[in-house]
């Protein structure tokens, strides 16, 4: 992969662009920090080259994120109970995995989903039940509350 250098008129925008913007000290020290121990590359093959090397310099304590647990509760981004369809499914799917059989008819061979009980996205692992994707349609009653055209075909 080669890298081209910028024309001398790109150089110019660039530098206009830049004209007029200054950054604090503050980032001007996590810069620093950053690039603490680097030495710059003299091409594409030199930064491979490095590879892992280059990284481990970040591993362990020096590493932000070293022991501490940013898993569920403890992320950042936790939204606790205030989550969306998607992200319920997704936190779902990793708790309780890929269900075997349908509880209502036993069957294995059909996709298998997780249906709530209540029919509201909730974090309560013992409100969801194994279906098949056909039971799943009936407990939902999902054909009732599809629209139809005047053919009564689901639009």
């Amino acid at each position: 992969m080669h890298y081209q250098k910028h024309s001398e008129e790109s150089k110019l925008k660039m530098s206009i662009a830049h004209k007029g913007k200054h950054i604090s000290e503050e980032t001007r020290k996590k810069m620093s920090i950053a690039q603490t121990g680097r030495t710059p590359a003299k091409n594409w093959r030199e930064i491979q080259a490095r590879g892992w090397e280059a990284n481990k310099k970040r591993t362990g304590e020096k590493n932000y994120f070293y022991g501490k647990h940013f898993f569920g509760e403890n992320h950042p981004q936790w939204k606790g109970d205030d989550i969306g369809y998607i992200g319920i499914h997704v936190w779902l799917h990793k708790k309780l995995k890929k269900p075997k059989e349908c509880v209502y008819c036993g069957e294995d061979i059909k996709p298998i989903e997780w249906a709530s009980i209540s029919h509201k996205a909730k974090r309560d692992l013992d409100d969801f039940i194994p279906l098949c994707r056909s039971c799943h349609h009936v407990y939902d009653d999902i054909a009732s509350k599809r629209q139809r055209d005047n053919y009564g075909r689901f639009l």
